[in-house]
């Protein structure tokens, strides 16, 4: 029996695990994901996991959640995850924009922890970062 993943104000290790399955399941399925990452939102003090593709800008953000609703279901390790711990965004989004421009360089970004930050405008409470692609 999966047990359900608690989506909470403290980024676990078991949620950091589940993202990075998802993101791997998703890259399987060959949805594009230019970036991904944990954002705590202080308003609400809940963890979303922030997924960037080119698919919103051109299919809209229906069609991505639909995919990663459709990967969620058919991968085992995920489950842990619901689609409404998730958030899409298109890759010219200001949030995404801002993470890449103030960190600069995609390599090595797998990890990268971003803490009481202010980037290009946005302050950013937390996150927690899997991937950052330059656009196309």
């Amino acid at each position: 029996m999966v047990q359900e993943l608690v989506v909470s104000d403290r980024l676990t290790d078991e949620m950091i695990t589940a993202g990075s399955e998802l993101i791997a399941a998703l890259d399987d399925a060959r949805v594009p994901i230019s970036g991904a990452f944990w954002l705590y939102q202080g308003d609400s003090e809940k963890w979303r996991l922030v997924v960037v593709s080119t698919r919103v800008k051109k299919y809209g953000p229906l069609k991505v959640y639909t995919d990663i609703e459709r990967v969620l279901a058919q991968s085992a390790a995920p489950k842990k995850l619901f689609l409404s711990d998730i958030k899409v965004l298109e890759t010219n989004a200001r949030l995404f924009s801002s993470i890449r421009k103030a960190v600069g360089s995609e390599a090595d970004v797998a990890g990268l922890r971003l803490t009481k930050r202010a980037l290009d405008g946005q302050y950013i409470d937390d996150a927690y970062v899997y991937r950052l692609k330059k656009a196309r």
